[in-house]
């Protein structure tokens, strides 16, 4: 008889976690930013990966692109408005294997008060390390792909050349460090 690898618990560090995103602006480049401020839990069996579970909650107005006048212009009621919306969360509900064994986990996904489901896909997981303060870490990497019009965000202008300012596509990639729960 195998023994089954256990379901473990971890917090997601805040400090050491981001979510960043990627649009096109003037549709010629990408614009890039993050969330600096993500907290929730992953509960991860590696044995089982369908079994994961996640759930994340972003600050909204913790997001930086780099320019503090861009800045303020994203959060305002323009765009993101983080007064009315301060926060962006997930919570995962179900996990499925897909190509190269990579995992697929679905949820809810509440953006801009609309709650939409989403698939993020995690293509890396790292083995658990201790770090110096005794805490058991793992990281992990995954990506998605939301409609920023499916969330009801629609700012945007019309340039000379009939594009527009911004995409609707938005790119996401969560880089987490997670912590270990303890008993």
């Amino acid at each position: 008889m195998t023994e089954e690898s256990p379901t473990i618990a971890y917090n997601i560090d805040p400090v050491a976690s981001s979510v960043r995103f990627a649009i096109r602006h003037f549709m010629i480049a990408w614009s890039r930013g993050e969330f600096s401020e993500v907290n929730g839990s992953v509960a991860w069996n590696a044995a089982n990966p369908t079994l994961t579970q996640v759930t994340a909650v972003i600050n909204a107005d913790s997001i930086t692109t780099g320019h503090a006048q861009r800045d303020e212009h994203v959060k305002s009621a323009e765009i993101l408005d983080t007064t009315k919306y301060p926060v962006i969360t997930f919570k995962s509900s179900s996990a499925r294997l897909g190509l190269s064994n990579n995992v697929i986990v679905e949820g809810d996904l509440t953006f801009h008060g609309v709650t939409k489901r989403v698939e993020l896909t995690v293509h890396e997981t790292s083995d658990e390390v201790k770090d110096p303060w005794g805490n058991i870490r793992v990281g992990a990497t995954a990506t998605g792909k939301i409609k920023r019009s499916e969330f009801d965000v629609h700012f945007n202008g019309t340039l000379d050349n009939g594009g527009v300012v911004l995409g609707d596509d938005v790119e996401l990639t969560l880089d987490l460090q997670l912590i270990r729960k303890t008993e």
